[in-house]
């Protein structure tokens, strides 16, 4: 709502015979506040810049048809509160033309306008924001931007509680409005992340993918993950696979991945895949094999200590597969059939990885598509193993915990179990593990039975509790 300013007419004090009060609007340069609102908005802006990162910059484009200029706005930005203001009195923009707000490390280009204010813009750990605001202290244009886990409250330009959030950029990545100047006051909808290549400072975005006519809408899974590299071969990795009947090509996708929220977008615009083909996307650190499609960006996996999730959009921001492992779900990811998932991907050991059963089959249900792999079994940008198959070669039962020393003397680091087999042939038990409880057991966690990919449950898949273990009990050579 606009503030009113009043100002007094009359005859004088004493022998006043009229009292009139009339609205005084502020004005700039250009015109009232009333007449420029609306007319200048955040069309571009890089909070996340490379290096030291002092080279954030932020875009302010007039669509306009007359030159503009800012005296009494601010520039107002934070990561949890607005902790951080800048004058904007000096900035003239001129009809149809941008100009940019940077920080002390960036230099723009001698076509583009400029103007640094030391702006340190947030990065986007949690949602961060930045606004403009005119000069009767109005909210002009807000962009709220990184996480949809709104813990600060940042309100959008309606005065609500933001539920649309732009996306959290990568370092040199910028966010960008899908349409230069169109503004519906919802952020997730306005913007878009513009990959390094595609960063336009000073100038108007590019024409936005059409995705409806020329995009992938689905055809490609995420078939294997490393979250928790040993130091044998160091960095995490995401394998990708085209489950399609033609190249993919990834125009407009991105891979997102999160602990407590999708706090991580990548995207994927550079890559073909082709037919039956796999794509590697990989921290620097490690080395995939030179025959692998490959994209290195810096991932930061969670591991598993709760829910965490790995997620493939496409052209439209649909999400097309989705991955949640680790423990419980506390912060309720969703699965691809849009609900809260309850079927979570087992957690992996140090150098395990966590792949599907059979490759590319995809039900949507996190813990029946996907199992851990042994160090051995590992394979970064190719098909996982051919599962044991328990139903036609494994031992479903007949073996039973005989004896047990839990509680070993001096450091307790001699413990032992005795397993028995009373059948009349030998047992091999591959698929089998021996799960244990440090503490006191919380609830009764049988031995796996099975493939869970043949064998129908008769109840929910158990979970472990966190403090459970399991070791794999595979022969040994």
């Amino acid at each position: 709502m606009r503030r009113t300013s009043w100002f007094l007419t009359g005859g004088g004090l004493l022998g006043l015979s009229a009292l009139t009060f009339a609205p005084s609007p502020a004005r700039t340069a250009s015109g009232t506040c009333d007449e420029l609102a609306g007319a200048v908005v955040i069309n571009e802006l890089l909070p996340n810049s490379p290096g030291s990162d002092n080279a954030d910059w932020l875009e302010l484009y007039n669509p306009g048809a007359s030159d503009v200029t800012l005296t009494g706005w601010t520039l107002e930005y934070g990561t949890s509160t607005y902790s951080s203001a800048k004058s904007l009195s000096d900035v003239v923009i001129p009809a149809g033309g941008l100009v940019l707000i940077h920080d002390d490390g960036y230099t723009p280009d001698p076509s583009v306008t400029g103007y640094n204010l030391g702006i340190n813009l947030g990065t986007g750990s949690n949602s961060d924001v930045v606004r403009i605001v005119d000069c009767l202290g109005e909210p002009v244009d807000t962009v709220v931007y990184s996480s949809d886990n709104n813990t600060d409250q940042w309100e959008d330009d309606s005065g609500a509680v933001a539920t649309s959030f732009a996306p959290k950029p990568g370092e040199a990545e910028s966010i960008g409005r899908r349409i230069n100047g169109d503004d519906s006051d919802r952020s997730g909808d306005d913007f878009i992340l513009y990959p390094v290549s595609e960063v336009t400072p000073g100038e108007l975005n590019p024409v936005p993918f059409d995705c409806a006519t020329n995009g992938e809408i689905d055809g490609l899974v995420i078939n294997e993950i490393m979250t928790t590299p040993d130091t044998a071969t160091p960095g995490e990795w995401i394998e990708l696979l085209n489950v399609s009947d033609h190249a993919l090509t990834l125009t407009g996708w991105t891979l997102n991945t999160g602990k407590g929220s999708y706090d991580k977008t990548y995207a994927l615009d550079a890559l073909t895949v082709p037919i039956g083909g796999f794509v590697l996307v990989h921290h620097p650190d490690f080395t995939p094999n030179a025959s692998t499609l490959t994209m290195a960006v810096v991932l930061d996996l969670g591991n598993g200590d709760e829910a965490d999730a790995v997620q493939l959009r496409n052209c439209d921001g649909a999400p097309v597969d989705t991955l949640v492992y680790g423990e419980e779900n506390l912060d309720k990811f969703y699965d691809d059939t849009g609900n809260i998932a309850v079927s979570i991907a087992t957690i992996s050991g140090t150098g395990e990885s966590i792949g599907r059963w059979v490759n590319g089959v995809d039900t949507d249900l996190s813990a029946e598509d996907f199992t851990v792999f042994d160090v051995s079994e590992v394979t970064p940008g190719f098909e996982n193993p051919v599962p044991f198959d328990c139903a036609t070669n494994g031992v479903l039962g007949g073996v039973v915990i005989n004896e047990l020393l839990p509680n070993s003397p001096g450091s307790d680091n001699a413990d032992w179990l005795e397993l028995y087999n009373p059948g009349a042939v030998d047992v091999t038990l591959t698929g089998w593990t021996l799960e244990w409880h440090q503490h006191l057991l919380q609830r009764q966690v049988p031995l796996r039975r099975g493939d869970p990919r043949r064998e129908p449950r008769a109840h929910p898949r158990r979970r472990l509790h966190p403090r459970l273990r399991r070791h794999r009990l595979q022969p040994q050579h």
